[in-house]
């Protein structure tokens, strides 16, 4: 979650073909999304739910925050595996 309004950031990869795109967040509760942008050549997407109440927000890093070398990591939860963390590392930018 990016923004408390709703507005989730994903991997383009584990949404492009759903035919329907469910967010459970912590506690269990469960919202139905909206695809609203598919950036396939940097595997982003952008969607959004309709919460109740404002969400807690990630702060996303600043271009100039991020080195090559630094450990970055995606938590989630694609194809009803739960829990779900990779690691990688900032190989380039730009």
């Amino acid at each position: 979650v990016v923004d408390p309004a709703g507005f989730i950031v994903t991997n383009a990869h584990v949404v492009a073909r759903a035919s329907r795109i469910m967010i459970t967040l912590p506690g269990g509760r469960e919202l139905e999304g909206e695809l609203l942008s598919l950036l396939a050549d940097e595997d982003l997407a952008l969607v959004k739910v309709e919460p109740a109440s404002p969400l807690p927000a990630l702060r996303l890093a600043a271009p100039g925050d991020v080195y090559m070398g630094e450990t970055c990591i995606a938590l989630g939860n694609p194809f009803g595996l739960e829990n779900t963390v990779t690691r990688g590392v900032v190989s380039a930018r730009g």
